[in-house]
């Protein structure tokens, strides 16, 4: 007996010195991707549009997934990164599904050299897996402004908020929550902006 607990020592021994034992997890990166956006209406569209850059929170300018267990708190996972920074892959996608709208003859990030008949201004405040509950919703609150650039004049502002529900408890969940969440807030946007533009512009 006294030899079979020395072997099964060594076994274990050489088991926590295998290439394989502590491994650490690896880091896995996710892709904002939104849902198919509606079928865009017949004709083309009037005007050009300038998208400033999208404004976030300091949590949310950095690569990392956020999820939040209770009301007031967020943290982050540690195994799950976004490709790219939430406010510049959100400005990306917002471009995309603008353009794909047909609202605008044009749609420009500013700067860009384009000379726009409105500005959207967009702050992303609420970007996270809300957890409180499992599997939780992905959760994006949008604060946006619509600007007339020929006068300055502020035509319209507006709070989008939009949940999805996340099909599995983890990050993967929750970044395809968010990507669901993300569709919903910008097809409401897109629809508010046919809406608030000037008639005699459009």
């Amino acid at each position: 007996m006294k030899r079979n607990a020395l072997l099964i020592l060594v076994l274990l021994a050489l088991a926590g010195c295998s290439p394989l034992a502590g491994r650490p997890q690896p880091v896995v990166t996710h892709v904002l991707t939104l849902p198919p956006a509606p079928a865009a209406p017949a004709g083309a569209g009037r005007g050009s549009l300038i998208l400033a850059p999208v404004d976030a929170p300091d949590v949310h300018q950095a690569l990392n997934l956020i999820y939040s267990r209770s009301p007031g708190t967020l943290a982050q996972y540690q195994y799950a990164r976004w490709s790219d920074l939430p406010p510049r892959a959100f400005a990306a996608l917002l471009r995309q599904r603008l353009a794909e709208s047909g609202q605008f003859q044009a749609v420009a990030g500013l700067g860009a050299g384009v000379r726009g008949d409105w500005q959207l201004n967009v702050r992303l405040a609420e970007f996270h897996h809300d957890a409180a509950t499992p599997p939780g919703n992905g959760r994006v609150v949008l604060d946006a402004e619509l600007v007339d650039r020929r006068d300055g004049r502020l035509v319209d502002r507006r709070v989008f908020r939009a949940e999805a529900p996340a099909p599995s408890f983890d990050a993967a969940g929750a970044a395809r929550a968010l990507g669901e969440a993300s569709g919903r807030a910008l097809d409401d946007l897109a629809t508010w902006l046919a809406r608030v533009r000037p008639a005699e512009a459009r």
